[in-house]
Order: structure tokens, then sequence, then C-alpha cells
């Protein structure tokens, strides 16, 4: 048996998600299902991950990013931004 190594809060809106059964297999994981003010997964209360579905995008940013801001509970957060 393997002895979780890390915590994963996942918010009830990802629960039939591929990745939380990818977690709950591979062991290494002390999976929660909670409702966070933020993010989609929650990783050693340090790591905020919001999952998108990609799409194609007609006409691509000329510097490769995003120019948006993040939403103001993202960049209010005290886990580390990517």
């Amino acid at each position: 048996m393997i002895l979780p190594l890390h915590r994963l809060d996942v918010d009830f809106s990802e629960r039939h998600a591929a990745v939380l059964d990818l977690a709950r297999q591979a062991g290494g994981f002390d999976v929660r299902l909670v409702r966070l003010a933020a993010g989609d997964y929650l990783i050693d209360n340090a790591v905020l991950v919001e999952r998108k579905t990609p799409r194609i995008s007609p006409r691509p940013s000329p510097t490769g990013g995003s120019s948006r801001k993040p939403p103001p509970c993202l960049a209010a957060h005290t886990a580390r931004s990517c």
C-alpha cells in the first residue's frame, strides 16, 4: 500500500474529470472533493491549478501568451501561480 505523499483538493466541478481518477489510481495522493474558492485543483495547499479545455484561436497572440489578466480571485490566492 502506498501512503499519501501529497494532498490533492479537487473542486466539486471536477468530480467527473479523468485527472481525478488518475490521481486515485496512481496512489500517493490524499484526494479530497471540496469547494475551492478559486481554481480546480490545489496540491499540498501550495499549487493552484485551473484546468482549461484547449480551443483553437483564429488569431494567436503575437507574444505567444494571453494578454488577459487573471480574475481577481486567482490573482489574490495565496498559492503560487505558474
